[in-house]
């Protein structure tokens, strides 16, 4: 079974195109070339941010989903999180148009979250969304499992991975820090 990717392109009006493929390469290639999706045929790319490997199509299915929820911002910082083969091969912009982008700066934008446990733990799913960044435990499910949540600095796929007083996770320019309520 190949595995399948979730990539991520900044377009030229500076939105975020998020797609799925088994070769990234050749997909972001067919994008260039104007042969992909619709979306990239309007908003051509400028460049590919990250690329996240998923076991099969339906877990990557259900990141990209996830994925697609996110603002642009939210989603250059989740590619900001993260060095990928995808990253450092197509750092050049591809962009006929000499003129910069608009320019991101996702370090400023890193928001800390203090959050009170008022037991013994909360599950990582749960957390997601009670502190706002997800609209229910399903996207926070999603999100796990794309890969995106870190805890204590190591990337967590485990969905319900028990969260204790002075552990940290981190996603999306946002650091929520768990603390004794």
């Amino acid at each position: 079974m190949s595995a399948w990717y979730v990539y991520l392109i900044e377009c030229r009006d500076g939105s975020v195109y998020t797609g799925i493929a088994t070769d990234v390469d050749r997909r972001y290639a067919q994008h260039l070339a104007g042969k992909g999706a619709r979306y990239t045929r309007a908003n051509p790319p400028v460049q590919l941010l990250a690329h996240f490997p998923h076991p099969d199509r339906a877990s990557a299915s259900r990141a990209e989903y996830a994925i697609k929820q996110l603002t642009a911002a939210r989603k250059r910082a989740l590619c900001a999180t993260t060095t990928t083969p995808a990253v450092a091969q197509h750092a050049h912009r591809c962009d006929p148009d000499p003129s910069p982008g608009p320019a991101h700066d996702v370090h400023a934008q890193t928001q800390t979250i203090d959050f009170p446990l008022d037991r013994d733990h909360v599950e990582l799913n749960q957390l997601l969304k009670l502190v706002g960044v997800c609209d229910s435990g399903g996207a926070g499910k999603a999100l796990v499992a794309s890969g995106a949540v870190a805890v204590d600095g190591a990337v967590e796929l485990r969905k319900t991975c028990k969260i204790r007083a002075g552990q940290v996770v981190t996603l999306q320019g946002i650091q929520i820090r768990a603390v004794t309520g």
